[in-house]
């Protein structure tokens, strides 16, 4: 039933875009029709006696974990797309709990949580609510608030630390990770009804019903780039083991709470230890930025002292002391920042090992250039000027890199003052 809505939504919403009034004012009649029908067979499956949905609805009659993860995360949805900052874009889903190596790692651990309930458009916001509330609904019936929550939870944060590791400075977003260790939790139930059958055993109808919604939610995700499938296959995994270790009596009861706390401490300790390794995450944007930074103040620095020069007013050795005691220092301090970087992601080595490239021809350039200007030696400003010329090369590649698209969303906001 969900599946069809999502469907319907989707559908709907591309042919009211494209429809005249009269259109759709044509429209609506087989649409409205089609609705009462919907309705009626909903109402007539509900009045019929069904075993399986009277025990589920038996053990825990107001499921309320489930409801509420799919109340947040649409209203978190809604709150980015009314609010500031353009829905999509990587700094908006950043400034609403997305998750990035360069800003998880160095103390934002908290996005490793509120990731999974930022979402960058409808569609998938549809496909994920729409996977959340059947899979949320049968799984907490079923097993009990407290271990759909655990579950959730843990599965979601596994997801994103396997991002983060796999991909540092791609987005992680939304809320499929959670989904998916749900999806492994009533599987491994479910598994467990079979051993020992019970009222509660999924029969195969409803478990057909299923299928089309679970097999649409799996082909979206697979395509999407939120998460990297090894991170959903991680998040899968976490929900089925919880499964098989927490509900092997499921035929009785859901599981009791001394097993839940258990398997919840266990699985933050494994979340901790995950993590340790990835701690530091080098955030390279700003580092480049103060690079670039320095070559364009030097530079002007010393173009306006040479204006100064050509017009008499600044002698030859006054040029090499600008350059041996503010220019050099200022590159070896920039330097000295690149080479500090730890733990830098593998899409930016390249980039860094080019700036380090960089600054030492650029430093060899200006110590030529103030050796040159001390001894008044034409030839050796010529070998200056080579040198220059290969580290200007080098800026420009550093440039032409990218790193702005890198590193936008990994720097940290600029604090209003």
């Amino acid at each position: 039933m969900l599946f069809l809505l999502v469907i319907g939504a989707i559908g709907g919403y591309i042919f009211f875009r494209v429809m005249t009034r009269e259109e759709r004012q044509a429209a609506l009649v087989p649409v409205l029709s089609m609705l009462v029908e919907v309705k009626g067979a909903a109402e007539r499956r509900r009045a019929a006696p069904d075993p399986f949905r009277d025990a589920l609805r038996l053990r825990v009659p107001w499921p309320l974990v489930a409801p509420a993860l799919v109340f947040l995360n649409v209203i978190i949805f809604f709150l980015i797309a009314f609010g500031p900052g353009a829905l999509g874009n990587p700094d908006t889903l950043v400034s609403w709990g997305a998750s990035i190596a360069p800003r998880t790692t160095n103390g934002e651990w908290w996005r490793v949580v509120t990731a999974s309930f930022v979402h960058a458009g409808l569609l998938q916001l549809l496909v994920n609510v729409a996977a959340l509330t059947q899979i949320g609904l049968l799984a907490e019936r079923l097993t009990g608030r407290l271990t759909v929550l655990t579950v959730y939870f843990a599965s979601a944060m596994f997801a994103t630390l396997v991002s983060l590791a796999a991909s540092p400075l791609a987005l992680t977003f939304g809320s499929s990770g959670g989904i998916f260790g749900l999806y492994g939790l009533l599987l491994a139930s479910l598994m467990w009804t079979i051993v020992r059958r019970s009222p509660v055993q999924m029969p195969l109808k409803s478990a057909k019903l299923l299928v089309p919604p679970a097999a649409f939610f799996l082909l979206y995700n697979l395509m999407s780039d939120s998460l990297p499938n090894a991170a959903e296959g991680v998040a899968f995994v976490t929900g089925a083991a919880a499964g098989v270790v927490l509900t092997p009596d499921i035929a009785e009861r859901t599981p009791p709470l001394r097993r839940v706390v258990g398997a919840t401490a266990v699985a933050l300790a494994a979340i901790v230890v995950w993590a340790l390794p990835l701690r530091g995450t080098a955030n390279v944007g700003p580092e480049i930025e103060r690079v670039i930074a320095v070559e364009q103040s030097t530079a002007g620095t010393y173009d306006a002292a040479v204006a100064k020069f050509r017009k008499g007013w600044v002698s030859a050795p006054a040029l090499a002391q600008l350059i041996e005691q503010t220019i050099a220092p200022e590159l070896q301090k920039a330097r000295a920042r690149i080479e500090a970087l730890q733990h830098v992601p593998h899409e930016q080595q390249t980039l860094v090992a080019t700036t380090d490239e960089f600054l030492k021809l650029r430093s060899e350039s200006w110590r030529l250039r103030a050796a040159a200007l001390r001894k008044a030696n034409m030839r050796a400003l010529r070998e200056a000027d080579k040198q220059e010329q290969a580290s200007l090369e080098a800026f420009n590649r550093i440039k032409a890199s990218g790193f702005d698209e890198l590193t936008a969303a990994a720097r940290p906001p600029v604090e209003n003052k």
